[in-house]
């Protein structure tokens, strides 16, 4: 533990001695990969592996003294609250979390985006869908959900009607506890839900895509129509409204334990185990220790007999961490293996070449770090961007073609190292038809590297180029796919901030129609439903006007770049331009939209309105992602569209940064 603050177990309810020291060990070596004695962001949601903004506000709750670290204080106090807390303390915590805004209420939209957000999370999804079907199927249940949210006549000082159940914290839990959830009630959505979802189908359907695998669709259903019921005729709910939601729909809370216990405590592959040699911290002696390697720790010991009696005294979180062998001579002749990340080096050697081939495979295959070259072979460049290049490259088993983007870690600074953060967060946990795949990250003492699909049509900036224009029922099919992909990520907390032809890759199916998928996520942001955000970037032509003239703005920005592509599709221009970037800064925030453009002639005038509506320039007005999505314009579809991809017939291109 070396100079590593210790917490009494008596501080943290329900955390024995024992369990106390292991926890700290785990922090140490999770410490181990930041600056300092602290745990950054990234190494918390690489260990807790929560996604989305379900992770993010974990993190928050953590984060108590609100620096963006986490102490050893605050890990232990937070496990500490999440596992072993009463019911009502479990509920603070849920609540605190829920209420995006801290404005000590949670309105529908905040509870909207974390359940939504949570659905990644394969606990709540699979359980809310089997009590939804069990319910569904089942003639002789009758649930009641006509009962909206009731005030609680119980006073502040005299606690909760919950009761106030305390778990003790075991080393040993069995993920699959808690899968006997209770159900939620029958399926219902909002109209404009509705509206948007025959849309979403709709066009799916045309490409042969289902909206989401079942179990999620009926999960979404279940979460509308428990949103709709439980909280009839209120606009947002006080904590103890929320308390009683929660009485009502137990598996949210009980979901949060599930994942929570399920990653803190993990019941992974079968240890391994030996014996490895390292340098003493004082003397640089030549010291034995038994190490483990267990659910992405490396754990060490004295002896194997200390193994049985007490915890270990180191661990090592392996996640993310450079596997390599040692390269010097003495590394050489000793068997060397070395760890590494930005902030940490540590080597170890093993008693023979035999064993040291058997530790670096149990070690690389914990740290989920392979090389690119060990699956891929590169081929050329496609794309070149500030700190970023993009190849062609080959799955050697399978020969696919993929494309990865890598990026020059010395290029970018601590802003653009959050951004790719989000980046990469984002493109893990989004999976949608229209959105980019991401298929692995790769990362290495200099670079990193992001494989992703092939799409070998280029981008829809080229495809407009080629064509001048797009006839109407052929872009109506480009924006249906967008909206799309845009209301999944709104829904998710997830905003994009760049819109743009060259972040939207294509794929060519018989003429006219196209099928596009959304890249290019290094200017997005996980934000709350109405968080103003800052620091406006991207291409001045599909800014929105309150990024230019504001000093906050909104998720409405995306709907703007909707508006703008729409315009670009049917008229081969711009709504708004000039060569000079003030004078265009000015008419995007000044002058209406007009459809001059003979092109326009032949529009409907449903086109033109969903125009307006998407380029209205004060977002409060501006039509939602759903109420676009939901459009009459939307709502038609003028032909089938066959199944059929087409040769690509201009320059591959691959979006990058």
């Amino acid at each position: 533990m070396g100079n590593q603050a210790t917490c009494n177990s008596q501080d943290y309810a329900g955390i024995s001695e024992t369990e106390a020291k292991l926890l700290q060990n785990v922090f140490a070596g999770l410490a181990s990969r930041s600056p300092g004695r602290t745990m950054d962001k990234k190494t918390f949601l690489e260990y807790f592996d929560f996604q989305g903004m379900f992770g993010e506000r974990i993190f928050k709750a953590f984060d108590i003294k609100k620096n963006d670290l986490i102490d050893l204080e605050e890990f232990m106090t937070g496990i500490a609250r999440f596992l072993n807390g009463s019911q009502t303390e479990k509920t603070q915590l849920l609540f605190q979390m829920f209420d995006l805004h801290s404005n000590d209420q949670v309105d529908l939209e905040e509870l909207r985006t974390m359940l939504y957000s949570m659905l990644k999370h394969e606990g709540l999804k699979s359980s809310v869908s089997r009590q939804a079907s069990g319910v569904a199927s089942n003639p002789n249940i009758s649930v009641d959900v006509s009962t909206p949210i009731k005030k609680t006549t119980t006073n502040s000082n005299e606690g909760t009607s919950l009761p106030d159940q305390k778990k003790p914290l075991t080393l040993n839990i069995d993920p699959n506890d808690g899968k006997d959830w209770d159900p939620l009630p029958s399926p219902g959505k909002p109209k404009e839900f509705v509206e948007a979802e025959k849309v979403d189908d709709m066009v799916r359907s045309t490409l042969d895509s289902q909206r989401e695998d079942p179990e999620t669709m009926m999960a979404e259903n279940l979460i509308e129509h428990t949103l709709t019921n439980y909280a009839k005729g209120k606009d947002y709910l006080t904590f103890r409204e929320f308390q009683d939601w929660i009485q009502g729909t137990p598996q949210i809370l009980r979901c949060m334990e599930f994942q929570f216990r399920a990653h803190v405590f993990k019941k992974g592959i079968k240890p391994r185990a030996g014996h490895l040699r390292k340098r003493g911290k004082t003397f640089k002696n030549m010291v034995t220790r038994y190490c483990v390697v267990q659910d992405g720790f490396l754990y060490q010991f004295r002896s194997d007999e200390q193994m049985q009696t007490s915890n270990p005294q180191n661990a090592i979180f392996l996640k993310g961490l450079r596997v390599k062998a040692g390269t010097s001579k003495a590394d050489i002749q000793n068997h060397g293996i070395t760890l590494e990340s930005d902030v940490l080096s540590r080597t170890f050697y093993a008693r023979t070449a035999e064993e040291k081939k058997m530790w670096l495979g149990w070690l690389t295959v914990e740290s989920k770090t392979e090389t690119l070259e060990d699956e891929y072979k590169r081929g050329e460049k496609v794309g070149e961007g500030r700190f970023a290049n993009v190849f062609r490259c080959q799955h050697k088993m399978t020969g696919r073609d993929y494309a990865v983007k890598v990026i020059d870690k010395s290029k970018i600074d601590d802003a653009d190292k959050e951004g790719l953060r989000a980046e990469i967060a984002i493109l893990r946990m989004a999976i949608h038809p229209f959105i980019v795949s991401m298929k692995k990250v790769y990362e290495t003492k200099t670079e990193i590297f992001i494989v992703m699909e092939w799409l070998e049509h280029g981008d829809l900036f080229k495809e407009i180029v080629r064509r001048k224009f797009f006839k109407e029922d052929a872009a109506r099919h480009v924006i249906q796919q967008l909206c799309s992909a845009i209301r999944y990520c709104h829904l998710r907390g997830i905003v994009h901030k760049d819109i743009k032809p060259e972040n939207i890759l294509v794929e060519r199916l018989d003429d006219p129609y196209i099928r596009i998928f959304v890249t290019d996520f290094g200017l997005s942001q996980f934000a709350r439903p109405r968080e103003e955000m800052k620091d406006a970037a991207g291409s001045v032509a599909y800014m929105a006007p309150e990024m230019i003239d504001d000093a906050t703005f909104t998720k409405a920005v995306d709907v703007w770049g909707i508006g703008v592509i729409t315009f670009v599709l049917l008229s081969g221009g711009l709504p708004f331009y000039d060569s000079d970037e003030v004078k265009l800064m000015d008419k995007i925030v000044g002058t209406p939209v007009s459809f001059a453009n003979p092109r326009f002639k032949n529009v409907t005038e449903e086109a033109k309105d969903f125009i307006r509506r998407t380029l209205e320039k004060d977002p409060k007005k501006r039509l939602t992602i759903s109420q676009a999505m939901g459009h009459a314009w939307l709502q038609q579809m003028d032909a089938i569209i066959p199944l059929v991809r087409k040769k690509s017939i201009v320059p591959t291109h691959q979006s990058q940064r």
